[in-house]
């Protein structure tokens, strides 16, 4: 007896999880009045406004209701995926961004490794981050020990540890004031979406990781990068890398409202080796599953410099 199919999925914008025939229905009805967006060369790469503001909401409620307890966001995975940064240390850098820093950031991370002497934040929901209670970039500045000793305060009157031994303390204590001194590094906040990144100047280093899936258009998202970016500058990009045949099929089992795009490696591919110079690269196939539907794509952790 052959095993049934698993059930369709709908994840709407509060992130409920529908099921069977009512998700069948759902899908149905956006594959109809979404299909412009599906390319055969691109896959997803560009969706309409109001699809892209239906799924900020989404974002919205994932960071500032049901993840309101949460302290990261898979920040030091990317940080073992991208070489432990390993690439951008000893580096000097006079003005760094990140795009799409939500909450939490990976330049807390990074600014660790290599000196930085302006750094800006830039996300569509800075403001609305602000008010996170991990938010990591309160009163516009970033680290420092003042907020690493509130931090493990706070973790300890909350039952729980920030630091695995207390004999490591001294340690982080001496990194954070030796990259943030006591109040923390200064960043400058921009609250925008990539693709109306007004660019006043290049950047000498830009990180955008776990972002492309988020935004409006891929296509524009990529050529702000060519935009803030010069010759010598140095990109940290991190992302899936979907598959126009597959994203068909999967598309009519699971519709996800938070993650307006599925851009095919091979646009991505192609952006990245003819602009930069490859320094690190870690690409793997990652299979998962969710509620019983098999899915299976790339991820691309990459490092390059400008050409």
């Amino acid at each position: 007896m052959s095993e049934s199919p698993p059930p369709s999925v709908f994840i709407d914008e509060s992130a409920h999880v529908i099921e069977g025939e009512e998700a069948e229905a759902l899908i149905r009805e956006r594959s109809e009045r979404e299909e412009v967006f599906l390319k055969a060369d691109s896959g997803i790469a560009a969706v309409d406004r109001a699809r892209w503001e239906e799924a900020q909401r989404y974002e919205r409620r994932t960071w500032m209701e049901s993840g309101v307890d949460l302290q990261g966001d898979r920040n030091r995975y990317h940080q073992i995926c991208l070489g432990g940064y390993s690439a951008l240390r000893k580096h000097h850098f006079a003005r760094a961004i990140e795009l799409g820093c939500g909450p939490f950031t990976n330049m807390r991370i990074i600014h660790e490794c290599c000196r930085i002497d302006h750094m800006h934040l830039l996300d569509p929901l800075l403001n609305d981050y602000l008010r996170h209670p991990y938010c990591q970039y309160t009163n516009g500045r970033l680290g420092g020990g003042k907020r690493l000793l509130g931090d493990v305060f706070r973790w300890r009157d909350e039952g729980r540890r920030l630091l695995a031994h207390p004999w490591q303390l001294p340690l982080a204590l001496y990194k954070a004031l030796s990259h943030g001194g006591w109040k923390g590094a200064e960043v400058t906040l921009v609250p925008s979406m990539i693709e109306e990144c007004k660019a006043v100047a290049h950047f000498d280093l830009v990180v955008m990781v776990n972002v492309l899936e988020h935004c409006q258009d891929g296509h524009a998202v990529l050529q702000k990068i060519l935009e803030l970016t010069t010759r010598g500058s140095i990109l940290v990009f991190g992302d899936l890398l979907f598959d126009v045949e597959k994203i068909k099929q999967t598309h009519r089992k699971l519709y996800d409202v938070g993650h307006p795009l599925r851009i095919d490696g091979t646009v991505i591919r192609s952006f990245l080796a003819g602009n930069f110079q490859e320094l690190h690269r870690c690409e793997k196939r990652i299979p998962r599953s969710f509620h019983d539907i098999e899915l299976e794509d790339n991820e691309l952790y990459f490092i390059g410099t400008r050409v």
